[in-house]
């Protein structure tokens, strides 16, 4: 018994060590040959479960993107109205942040399908979930928007990736504002009809 739990770790042991293996010396520089010596497995056990390196990559970048959506589905269901956009903001940051800048330029570079798919994966979490809170904020009448639902994912999910690298109290200021923009819109509108 002990071993068939040891056994279904594995994967998760395997992923780990390469998401700081790879994020400390790059994709490049870590063979199988070390994976298997840092975890005391053998090669074959590593090819048990991934058939490259190449896979373990495509599994980390899926494991991070359901992490991040299981993250904002939690959110979603504990947080209150309006800070649900510094949630996603933080949450979108915390992920683009456990793939280091070195990693993402390898990536990008030699393997740009996995590019487009942590940029889709990204987009397809986001937009999901801040189309939902969007709508059921505006249906409870907390925030008013006058371009279509999709253009304000989109935008929100732009303006985050721009504000990535700043200090974490420049980024909760322009949130801020932008979530006052939506606040502001609808006592613009009450104050026209007047």
């Amino acid at each position: 018994m002990p071993g068939e739990l040891q056994k279904d770790r594995q994967p998760n042991r395997i992923l780990d060590f390469c998401a700081t293996a790879f994020n400390e010396k790059s994709f490049g520089k870590v063979s199988m040959e070390e994976i298997s010596r840092e975890l005391k497995i053998s090669k074959k056990t590593i090819y048990k479960y991934f058939k490259s390196k190449e896979d373990i990559l495509q599994a980390m970048i899926t494991t991070q993107l359901e992490k991040l959506e299981n993250k904002l589905k939690k959110s979603i269901r504990n947080e209150g109205q309006i800070e649900l956009f510094a949630i996603m903001a933080d949450s979108f940051i915390d992920f683009l942040s456990r793939i280091s800048p070195a990693l993402q330029r390898e990536i990008s570079e030699d393997f740009p399908h996995f590019t487009e798919q942590i940029n889709l994966g990204e987009k397809n979490v986001y937009h999901k979930n801040l189309v939902w809170i969007a709508k059921e904020l505006r249906s409870k009448g907390t925030i008013s928007y006058a371009i279509p639902t999709r253009e304000l994912s989109l935008g929100f999910f732009e303006m985050v990736r721009g504000l990535k690298d700043l200090p974490e109290e420049n980024r909760n200021y322009m949130i801020s504002v932008f979530v006052k923009g939506l606040r502001n819109t609808e006592e613009r509108k009450k104050k026209k009809k007047k």
